[in-house]
């Protein structure tokens, strides 16, 4: 403020508010040095007041405008302010107003974001505070997906996180809408995840109920989710028929697919018996031939027979059911009597069968 002389006063006017400390150093005649300190205050000739920045709306649509004021009081008629907005962490951003004597300003949003409303106030001195707002602009933009799996877990994508006074509603379809369920009437869960059951082609809607009442609707894209673990294997195989059936020998178990190639749909799937050590059912790819009989002609107890190939068949049990699952025919492969009656009524020749 003052370099070294024998005024022991002086005048000093700070240009930028804050705490300051003043020192003074005095030198005798020995060139001895005391220093006295004092704390001071400088405040500003102006003040914020209320809430600042002040928005005529915290969310709204994407492209709806809002209104940006700036509230001081004192001697502000030097201020001058810069309006500036940044959206999702200064992915983007931009400058509504430069510094100009104008304290509010009306700006929209080109899209959907979490932003927020940024204020630099310059005073006379050059002294800046800078003041900020958040604001939302929602948009629905569509439904997002996850699968991992069978799992699935959908939610609303708004362009923005968790817009306030929003309910949600969320419907699955399976194979254009041969099936579908709702997760209850309109709530505020932002997301819902369940467990697919049954393969097939999925698609997922979500209404948005807004807070005027108006009701917006999306879908996703189709899902094919599979649940089968045999799908995999037979997905690419052709089938002279509307059918294909698929055995595993180490299930245990036989599988009824319809439909065509590389659009299986599993129709049932149940447990059967098969060949004995030293009479193995065959593995591999087959067409049945078409030829039926009943009973089988070496075990009368075997009806309701489906040729395979050769000497195999589909048939029934021959006693009990206590035999599925078991290893020990003569290598055809034995069925609960209903199951091995479908399979005699409705399976034809030329129909795919892979046993593995």
């Amino acid at each position: 403020i003052q370099g070294p002389s024998a005024d022991s006063e002086c005048t000093w006017a700070p240009e930028v508010s804050g705490s300051y400390t003043v020192y003074v150093d005095v030198a005798d005649s020995t060139g001895a040095v005391s220093t006295w300190t004092c704390a001071y205050e400088v405040d500003r000739r102006w003040h914020l007041e209320g809430q600042n920045p002040m928005l005529s709306s915290t969310l709204q649509k994407a492209g709806e405008p809002v209104t940006i004021a700036v509230n001081t009081t004192g001697e502000n008629e030097l201020l001058r302010y810069k309006f500036v907005w940044e959206r999702d962490g200064w992915e983007d951003w931009g400058v509504i107003q430069d510094f100009s004597g104008v304290s509010d300003c009306t700006w929209s949003s080109e899209r959907a974001g979490d932003y927020n409303i940024i204020v630099d106030i310059e005073d006379e001195y050059g002294e800046i505070v800078t003041i900020r707002a958040s604001y939302k602009a929602w948009d629905y933009l569509g439904v997002n997906v996850s699968v991992v799996g069978t799992n699935v877990s959908f939610s609303p994508n708004m362009g923005c996180s968790n817009p306030a006074g929003f309910e949600y509603k969320y419907v699955w379809e399976r194979d254009n809408w041969a099936d579908w369920g709702t997760f209850g009437d309109f709530s505020a869960s932002t997301s819902k995840s369940f467990t697919v059951s049954t393969s097939g082609n999925y698609s997922f809607y979500i209404d948005v109920k807004c807070p005027d009442g108006t009701i917006l609707t999306k879908n996703s894209g189709a899902f094919y989710i599979v649940t089968d673990p045999y799908y995999d294997r037979i997905k690419n195989l052709s089938s002279g028929t509307g059918y294909l059936i698929a055995v595993s020998l180490a299930d245990r178990t036989v599988s009824i697919y319809s439909g065509h190639q590389y659009n299986w749909a599993l129709k049932d799937r149940f447990s059967c018996t098969i060949g004995a050590p030293n009479s193995p059912t065959i593995t591999g790819l087959y067409r049945t031939t078409g030829f039926k009989r009943s009973p089988l002609s070496t075990d009368r107890r075997a009806i309701y027979c489906t040729q395979i190939h050769g000497g195999y068949f589909f048939h029934s049990i021959l006693v009990s059911e206590s035999e599925l699952g078991q290893s020990l025919s003569h290598g055809c492969i034995r069925l609960a009597y209903s199951k091995a009656l479908w399979i005699y009524n409705n399976v034809q020749g030329g129909t795919t069968v892979y046993i593995w």
